[in-house]
């Protein structure tokens, strides 16, 4: 009986240790097939990282042939010079999101990944939800009937510093409607407030089926909540909790919630970019969505201004 090959782990680096970062640091150390080999930052975070090695020097990661993927979390004015750094030694990068702060910069990652034969992901983090992939069978299998209006509401008590809510929040529903409903919209129209309150509204159409959000950066609670409504029933996504509820002529008349799995968004996130590189295959959220979801972004803001 012929031994079995040892299951090689995939090295990967991470780029920025910060609020986020340290969230993949925490979901690597968790997945076998991974070993972070990694952190790269201005300075040495201050949480247990193990055998993981610590650098402000990012040429050891780039010029190191080991790691053939980095995982790139740091704030989205620098995102793109770290990224294409990172594509141009020929590593296949995880982004975060947005991907940048740009469509015109977007699409030149996209194209340097294109050329040079890498796998470019985005980390469109609620399209790995259990709650929504469940959402988007129940869309799909026709359970909810067809599709007549959706409408999410996003607020936060604090908004990342140097990026306003649609970029930072909107980024969320515009990619997870992408994913929804698997086309791009025929319009889109959208407006934002004109004062201190970071507070922004955009409507889309995915032909019949209209969707709105309403994001605001200063509120008493936190909301993730989003409503699908069909012909024959109403779907509510709640902060990871997905609600079903069976309609009687606009009666509601019965509910219950759909159990999800365990694992967390993260970690499904990491794990299909480690199954992409694995298998060298398309990621769900590849460059392309993620330079959609920049370019929609891009649009409401215009909208905004006319």
């Amino acid at each position: 009986m012929e031994p079995q090959k040892e299951n090689k782990k995939i090295k990967l680096a991470l780029i920025g240790c910060g609020a986020w970062g340290r969230n993949y640091v925490k979901t690597l150390n968790n997945i076998q097939e991974a070993e972070l080999k990694y952190i790269v930052d201005i300075k040495k975070p201050d949480i247990e990282i193990g055998n993981t090695i610590f650098t402000e020097n990012l040429d050891k990661v780039l010029n190191n042939k080991e790691i053939k993927a980095v995982i790139v979390a740091v704030p989205t004015e620098n995102i793109f010079e770290l990224t294409k750094k990172c594509l141009e030694a020929g590593k296949n990068v995880l982004m975060e999101k947005p991907m940048t702060n740009s469509s015109e910069k977007a699409l030149k990652l996209v194209k340097l990944a294109e050329n040079k034969a890498l796998i470019l992901m985005v980390g469109h983090l609620y399209c790995y939800n259990p709650a929504i992939i469940k959402l988007k069978g129940l869309i799909e299998s026709g359970e909810l009937g067809k599709i007549l209006y959706c409408f999410s509401l996003k607020t936060s008590f604090q908004i990342r510093k140097n990026i306003n809510v649609l970029w930072d929040m909107g980024c969320h529903d515009i990619s997870v409607f992408l994913y929804l409903f698997n086309k791009k919209p025929e319009e889109i129209s959208g407006f934002s407030s004109q004062n201190e309150i970071d507070a922004v509204s955009f409507c889309m159409k995915f032909n019949d089926i209209f969707v709105e959000s309403h994001i605001r950066g200063i509120d008493i609670e936190r909301n993730r909540k989003l409503i699908v409504i069909g012909e024959k029933k109403i779907a509510m996504f709640d902060d990871d909790v997905l609600t079903i509820y069976n309609k009687n002529k606009e009666i509601i008349t019965e509910s219950f919630i759909v159990e999800t799995e365990q694992t967390s968004s993260l970690e499904k996130q990491c794990r299909h970019f480690l199954d992409c590189l694995k298998q060298n295959k398309k990621p769900l959220t590849d460059g392309k969505n993620g330079y959609e979801v920049v370019k929609i972004i891009e649009e409401i803001e215009r909208k905004n201004k006319k």
